[in-house]
């Protein structure tokens, strides 16, 4: 019995077990596949919104040099025609420029080489500074000032360290033409912490690289103005996949899979922004639940284990009363015991109908036990009688037993058979014979049956036989005293002859 609750418990409890970790195991499946599209579209948002704010960045930019531009072109011919009178007259215009828009330098480079700039440099009580034109220095051959011949407008270039912050940063250079004569170059130099403060605000790992592929910007600093050695891989599946889809590689340094999306910001130069992230750290949050979920099931299926073999005990208390009351049954059957109980059932489900059933059995077959009982009695008692001598009687009491009332009636019959072939008793027959034994053969049997009919019929026969002889007897006598008399006669008559001689 506690092995058959203890396999009931075992097996729903493990069956219970093993569907609650195929349904976790499926819902971690979902959830990590789920997890990693919510992270991509995430990290695909977190790439639109940098490059957004990167390009109102850059149209500040664009917008606060190219008024600075307009205003040097709105100046009279007479104030630009001379390089003199042109430093003179652009060059108050720098210092306040480069302040009010917080740049590291506002210059202008003149196709003579000279360069006018107000930067770190210019002295305190200085708007700017003029330098260059000479050996020393050439503005018009730094790639900034070609660039922005080259492209007829707008240059960016790409990262640099500024040689007198030692900031990295980069130039955004703009050519004033004026009455269709290329009078400078205006150029500032903007710092890349201004870029990094907003790349920094991202919770992924995003970074901007530039054509040569350097990154000078980074929400990992220790990437800063180095040119990672994955950088290439990324930069070639970008090229071949396209933008803000999933690009996956494995990382150099350690051979992880990694997934990156990444987009092109379109200026003078083109900057790449990318923001990276590891399936495996994205599915670690899930990966974690689920071990967590993982150790609850087992607990609880442990636990339900436990509940269910209590529970299992309560409600299968029956079962044992039953198993009881079969033993006690089977006993009685097989005649250990004299007596067999009924089993005591209290429930009202299949349990007591089940007990109802076997009671109700048990009770027929104890009645069919009792009549076998008497009836076997009966024929102890047909059977005693029988050695006897005496036949006739029947088994009165019936079995429920078909075999055994089969038997019943045949044994009534070859009691029924014996008592027309023998008679009733034996014995009476014995005495008849002890009778004829000591010669009295005037002893019938009354109700003569069968054989008793012939003892009866044999004793008439002895008896005829012997009237017959004493007639042959009394007659023999009644002929022997006349033949007495005649011999007597004659020897009287001998006697008086012989006297008379």
């Amino acid at each position: 019995m506690n092995s058959i609750r203890i396999k009931l418990a075992l097996i729903a409890g493990f069956t219970t077990l093993v569907l609650m970790i195929v349904l976790g195991i499926t819902s971690y499946v979902f959830s990590k596949e789920a997890l990693i599209d919510e992270v991509l579209k995430s990290t695909i948002n977190d790439v639109r919104l940098l490059k957004s704010n990167i390009g109102d960045f850059e149209r500040d930019n664009l917008l606060a040099i190219s008024d600075l531009q307009k205003l040097i072109l709105q100046k009279p011919t007479s104030e630009l025609n001379s390089e003199e009178a042109f430093i003179a007259s652009v060059g108050p215009h720098l210092r306040p420029f480069k302040e009010g828009g917080q740049f590291l330098a506002a210059f202008i480079g003149l196709p003579s080489g000279k360069m006018v700039v107000s930067d770190t440099s210019t002295p305190e009580d200085s708007l700017y500074r003029v330098y260059g034109g000479d050996s020393s220095y050439m503005a018009s051959s730094r790639p900034w000032y070609q660039g922005a011949v080259s492209n007829n407008g707008l240059f960016v270039s790409d990262i640099y360290v500024d040689s007198e912050t030692k900031l990295p940063c980069f130039t955004y250079a703009i050519p004033l033409i004026k009455d269709g004569k290329l009078i400078g170059i205006l150029g500032i130099d903007l710092p890349v912490t201004n870029i990094q403060r907003q790349v920094e605000n991202f919770s992924n790992r995003v970074f901007i690289y530039d054509n040569s592929l350097t990154i000078f910007a980074s929400s990992d600093q220790t990437l800063l103005l180095k040119k990672d050695p994955n950088i290439p891989n990324i930069d070639s599946l970008l090229r071949a996949n396209g933008t803000l889809v999933p690009l996956h590689y494995l990382r150099i340094e350690d051979k992880m899979d990694r997934i990156s999306v990444c987009d092109f910001i379109e200026s003078g130069a083109r900057y790449t922004i990318c923001a990276t992230t590891s399936p495996a750290e994205i599915s670690q949050p899930a990966t974690e639940i689920f071990y967590i979920n993982l150790a609850l099931m087992v607990i609880m299926g442990i636990i339900s284990i436990l509940v269910l073999y209590v529970i299992m005990t309560f409600y299968l208390k029956p079962v044992k009363a039953i198993q009881d009351g079969l033993k006690n049954f089977f006993e009685y059957i097989n005649h250990r015991t004299e007596s067999v109980n009924l089993i005591p059932i209290t429930s009202k489900d299949e349990f007591s109908n089940m007990g109802e059933m076997i009671n109700k059995n048990i009770q027929i077959t104890n009645k069919g036990l009792e009549a076998d009982s008497l009836l076997v009695g009966e024929v102890v008692h047909i059977v005693q009688e029988a050695k006897e001598g005496r036949f006739g009687k029947t088994i009165v009491q019936e079995s429920y037993n078909p075999q055994i009332q089969k038997i019943r009636l045949a044994l009534n019959e070859m009691s029924e058979a014996l008592f027309q072939m023998v008679g009733n008793d034996l014995s009476r027959a014995a005495q008849v014979f002890h009778s004829y034994e000591n010669n009295d053969f005037t002893l019938r049997i009354q109700d003569a049956q069968g054989l008793e009919n012939g003892v009866n019929k044999l004793g008439d026969s002895i008896a005829e036989m012997l009237r017959v002889s004493a007639g042959f007897a009394q007659e023999l006598e009644s002929k022997s005293k006349e033949l007495e008399s005649t011999i007597q006669r004659l020897l009287q008559g001998s006697n008086t002859q012989a006297s008379s001689l």
